[in-house]
């Protein structure tokens, strides 16, 4: 990180636990996986979508890949599949970037606006089911950027990864 010419430090120098957030988390899933079209699912289904900072299905090309699919698979998603009319969801704000590895000046908000992450790595599952949307994952042990950024920003995270993430992590 040093090393980067543009590196910043982010993390607060003072954290002030009685300070009310404008969001309860933050969930990152701009690449849908079948994991995270769950996740979603659960989020909408339990109507929890509007209490975090949420970005899902951007990824990909939304009309051409993945609302095909949430359409052919309606019954096992039909809560996204109800209200398809709101996705795909986009919070980054910084959407020049194809890829947002990084964290941004832009993105740190996000962060400071909310309590917790829930981080949906990019292998879950150690079987077929990856393949859905055409990922060749299987029980592999993966840490991403979406592991790095609440470490980074010193936020608690609850993560979805593969057996064994967190001892290898």
């Amino acid at each position: 990180v040093g090393s980067h010419r543009d590196a910043r430090d982010f993390t607060p120098d003072i954290y002030d636990a009685t300070r009310l957030r404008k969001k309860n988390f933050i969930s990152l899933n701009r690449m849908p996986r079948p994991h995270r079209i769950k996740l979603v699912e659960k989020l909408v289904e339990y109507d929890l979508l509007d209490k975090g900072y949420v970005s899902f299905g951007k990824e990909l090309g939304w009309e051409e890949k993945t609302k095909p699919i949430i359409e052919h698979c309606k019954d096992e998603f039909p809560n996204i599949y109800k209200n398809i009319d709101k996705f795909p969801l986009d919070i980054n704000i910084a959407t020049t970037r194809d890829n947002p590895a990084d964290i941004w000046i832009q993105d740190v908000e996000f962060f400071e606006e909310s309590y917790f992450n829930v981080v949906t790595e990019t292998a879950y599952f150690t079987g077929p089911q990856n393949s859905l949307l055409g990922d060749s994952y299987s029980n592999i042990i993966f840490p991403s950027e979406k592991t790095y950024k609440p470490i980074a920003m010193l936020q608690p995270f609850i993560i979805a990864s593969t057996p064994g993430f967190l001892d290898a992590l």
